[in-house]
């Protein structure tokens, strides 16, 4: 007989929480990985474009997000998306009741959709990254960002500098200030100041060590630009958004279209484990792939991830206190979500 040597503490969840990095206020400073053949050869897929859907939830109140399938071309619908429509509607109630001096129904509308509303429609490029402290994780930039971002890469590549390379690469240090209009931004290579001889006190940019040797380690750590977040089809989009509660963003929609896939798929993986042969037959592609193996564990973590970020939903408002006005009130918790969409003019 032998013995097992105890362990203490919680047992060892078997999948790794990956990192998103978040933009409220200030600098973050990273350096951009360069493509991995793990994921893709096409060298221009160092950043990924995604718009993403916020705010719907499972029954339990977990969080699922998912990719909008939204597509226009020449100005006209080619895809629909009916919760960015949603989104989008509700907006422009919101505007309407602050024009009008609705006070009391622009609030109501501004904890659906406002800086720490319910939903969010966020429109980002994504990019592997590394810290100055060496973590690997994903960070997303706006369109405002990337240009900023796209002008100093062409800078370096002037001058014989490939700044996403492994042997000297650069960070960058991207910056947003908000104010009381609306945020501010910029990029720039993270500089050092040095001491020299002949020109005293003088800036240069920060020349990252060669990761060539860690390059093996870090692949591991990097995550699936494409993949990022879930695919799902205009039809499944609009069952979670009529079936929806208005209020919290729950809906049974998410645990059909998410969970119950992520589990079938769990037992059908298990099944060929046991029985490769009996379960060969049952195992179905998902149309987005899952982040990790252990697809609900994961998400567990990752509902603890997001509920520390705070994303902006209403961009560019300055805050500024809403007049009370003898208008009728919308009241979410008297009425019924068709009732309140009728009242603020949103079809359904």
């Amino acid at each position: 007989m032998g013995v097992i040597k105890s362990h203490y503490g919680q047992k060892q969840q078997n999948f790794k929480k990956r990192i998103q990095i978040w933009q409220t206020d200030g600098d973050v400073v990273v350096r951009i990985l360069p493509v991995s053949d793990k994921f893709t050869t096409d060298p221009y897929k160092w950043i990924q474009y995604h718009s993403v859907v916020k705010g719907y939830k499972n029954s339990e109140g977990k969080i699922r997000m998912f990719e909008s399938t939204l597509n226009k071309k020449k100005g006209e619908i080619v895809t629909p998306d009916a919760a960015v429509e949603r989104f989008e509607q509700l907006k422009a109630a919101y505007a309407k009741a602050v024009t009008d001096g609705n006070g009391a129904l622009a609030k109501q509308l501004n904890d659906l959709i406002g800086m720490r509303g319910v939903y969010s429609v966020e429109k980002k490029y994504f990019m592997n990254v590394i810290t100055l402290e060496g973590a690997v994780g994903t960070f997303g930039i706006n369109y405002t960002q990337k240009a900023m971002l796209d002008v100093e890469i062409n800078k370096l590549n002037a001058s014989g500098i490939d700044p996403l390379s492994l042997e000297n690469g650069r960070y960058f240090v991207f910056n947003k200030t908000l104010t009381s209009a609306k945020p501010t931004y910029s990029v720039n290579p993270l500089q050092e100041e040095i001491h020299t001889k002949d020109y005293g006190k003088v800036k240069k940019d920060v020349v990252g060590k060669d990761l060539t040797d860690s390059w093996a380690n870090i692949e591991r750590e990097m995550s699936d630009l494409d993949k990022l977040y879930f695919k799902i089809t205009p039809e499944e989009i609009a069952e979670i958004v009529k079936e929806s509660d208005l209020k919290t963003g729950k809906s049974p929609a998410c645990d059909r279209i998410f969970d119950a896939k992520w589990k079938a798929e769990k037992e059908a993986r298990k099944l060929a484990q046991s029985q490769p042969q009996a379960a060969q037959a049952t195992l179905t592609p998902l149309t987005q792939s899952n982040p990790e193996d252990n697809e609900e564990d994961h998400l567990h973590a990752l509902d603890e991830v997001l509920l520390k970020s705070v994303p902006t939903l209403v961009k560019d408002t300055p805050k500024q206190e809403l007049p009370h006005t003898e208008a009728p009130l919308a009241n979410l918790d008297e009425q019924s979500d068709a009732d309140f969409f009728a009242q603020i003019g949103v079809k359904q």
